[in-house]
Formats: structure tokens, C-alpha cells, sequence
């Protein structure tokens, strides 16, 4: 299996993981801020979103349909109740997990076409410089961790 038919299985994997951990919640269960220092589920899936968005970006292929207010929304750079008030205004759970649905068909298109080590060019990346390899396996790790906090804080929504 070749490193890009590897990566789109992983991303269809965490899909997958996405759709299934969050069937039959509502929205406004995807909102119930977390009795932990931690974002809601509507703020984890947009903002794996935003990640998925980046490595698109990255790969030079067509974003996602994300505004800047989506990015601000579902970015890194606010506290948990800033997220959540964020998530509150942003794109309801259906929305978004209809993005992740069109976010896979994307990636699946971007990785097929040409193979990741073909990327000569380095990228901005976190105040450097990397591969499009490494950033594209990096935000793969990175969603990862945040596909499995879906499963805790799935839970803890209907706490």
C-alpha cells in the first residue's frame, strides 16, 4: 500500500469514527460545555475541520467551502469558553459533519493525484518550515487525537 493510499485510509477512518460517535446527537447537545477544561463536540469536529481545511490548502487543492469566520471560529487561539461561544454562532453539528463527509471526498481526490514525497517545496508550518509530507502526517496525527476525544466527550454531553 503506497504512503498516500495509507494516509486516505487513515482519514476515511477518523471519518468514519466522526460519523459514528456522533449519530443521533443533536446540536444542541454538541454544545453542552464539558465539566472538564475542555471544548464542546461541535468546537472538536470544526475544528478538525479547520485542520483538514489546512492540509487541503497545503496540498494546493481547492478548500473547503470555510469562511474566515469558520477558522476563527474553530481555531486554536481561545479558551474553552471562548470556543464555545464561538461553536454557539458557527455551523450547527449536521453542517459540520457534512463538511467532514465533503472534506474526505476532497482529501481522497488531493492524495490520489500526486505522491506526497513528490512535494519538493517546503511549507510555512508553526514558525518553520517543513515537508508537505510531514505537515500532512502531522495534522493526520493531530486529527486523530481529536477524533478520539469525540468518543470522551460524546458522553459527557449527555452528563
Amino acid at each position: 500500500m503506497s504512503v498516500n493510499a495509507q494516509t486516505i485510509r487513515c482519514y476515511s477512518l477518523n471519518t468514519r469514527l466522526l460519523q459514528e460517535k456522533c449519530q443521533g446527537m443533536s446540536h444542541e447537545d454538541s454544545l453542552v460545555p464539558m465539566k472538564f477544561e475542555h471544548n464542546c463536540v461541535n468546537w472538536t469536529v470544526g475544528h478538525i475541520l479547520n485542520s483538514r481545511n489546512f492540509v487541503l490548502e497545503t496540498l494546493g487543492d481547492d478548500s473547503l467551502e470555510w469562511t474566515e469566520k469558520d477558522k476563527t471560529a474553530y481555531s486554536i487561539d481561545a479558551s474553552c469558553e471562548e470556543s464555545a461561544a464561538a461553536a454557539a454562532k458557527g455551523r450547527t453539528l449536521p453542517q459540520l459533519l457534512e463538511a467532514v463527509d465533503a472534506a474526505q471526498s476532497k482529501l481522497e481526490v488531493a492524495l490520489a493525484s500526486r505522491d506526497l514525497r513528490e512535494y519538493t517545496e517546503k511549507k510555512p508550518f508553526y514558525n518553520s518550515e517543513f515537508s508537505v509530507e510531514y505537515i500532512v502526517n502531522f495534522m493526520l496525527w493531530h486529527e486523530a487525537i481529536h477524533t478520539g476525544e469525540v468518543s470522551v466527550l460524546r458522553p459527557a454531553a449527555h452528563a
